[in-house]
């Protein structure tokens, strides 16, 4: 049995049911220190960050290609996508839900935890 991740009052359940996948997804892909940022509180262009590590550009390039075959499987748009072999940060844009998937040391400069730390935030154990 999958255990779910509960949000507190997320305005709709497609909300849950969209999060819990992508996270399946990056745990399934064995993306590292995983966290929800809510920013439903603020006005921001999304309602929620997920951010995430990888070891290396193979896995990255393998959990953004996961993750688009897991929405366009659930008919989740996505707005937008890039995988840049070169960066080390990736960005996967699904309207109210916008993933970032990092290597550790663009993770650690770019700090987007410490950016949005006024806004509550959920980590994932790796043990779920």
């Amino acid at each position: 049995m999958e255990k779910i991740v509960f949000l507190g009052n997320a305005k709709f359940l497609s909300d849950q049911v969209k999060i819990q996948k992508i996270i399946k997804k990056l745990m399934d892909k064995k993306a590292k220190d995983i966290v929800i940022i809510d920013l439903r509180n603020f006005n921001h262009i999304t309602d929620f960050f997920i951010i995430c590590t990888c070891e290396s550009s193979n896995h990255r390039k393998a959990v953004i290609e996961s993750l688009e075959e897991e929405m366009k499987n659930l008919n989740i748009s996505i707005l937008f996508s890039d995988f840049n072999p070169l960066s080390q940060w990736n960005v996967l844009d699904l309207d109210d839900v916008i993933v970032h998937v990092f290597e550790e040391e663009a993770r650690r400069f770019y700090d987007i935890e410490g950016l949005w730390s006024d806004a509550p935030q959920i980590k994932i154990s790796e043990n779920l």
